[in-house]
């Protein structure tokens, strides 16, 4: 679960061709909340790009990446409490009902850990399914 806010930081580059693309950066705030084997929290925030295809108008699908910091509280045996690295990627598509609203869906690739800066860290590693809408504001 999060939100975010992103900025475009390239006009669309490459304007004829069939890969026209812009490139946005994105905060974006995560709670994650895990049940199983343990319940707990992890909250923190990422940075991000994202790369959106635009060949049209209407389906715009993208590819993710970015790296953030997470406050892990899930008292597993596998990996440390405390501060995490989370790193993740994947790809999605917005699917614009108007011209400045979309509903999104996205998947990615996410790993926590703590860079062995406290044992034990084996890591945690998930796919995560993204459903949501978006504004998008001139």
């Amino acid at each position: 679960m999060g939100a975010s806010l992103g900025i475009g930081i390239t006009d669309p580059l490459w304007d004829d061709a069939w890969y026209r693309a812009n490139i946005d950066v994105i905060a974006e705030a995560t709670l994650l909340v895990g049940t199983q084997p343990e319940k707990g929290l992890a909250g923190g925030g990422s940075v991000l790009l994202r790369w959106n295809w635009l060949r049209y108008r209407r389906v715009v699908p993208f590819a993710t990446i970015g790296a953030g910091m997470v406050d892990l509280d899930f008292n597993l045996q596998s990996q440390r409490d405390g501060l995490n690295f989370l790193v993740q990627g994947g790809l999605g598509t917005y699917i614009f009902l108007t011209k400045s609203y979309a509903l999104n869906a996205e998947w990615r690739y996410q790993h926590i850990s703590n860079l062995n800066l406290r044992l034990p860290n084996k890591g945690i590693d998930a796919s995560v399914f993204f459903i949501g809408s978006t504004f998008f504001f001139d």
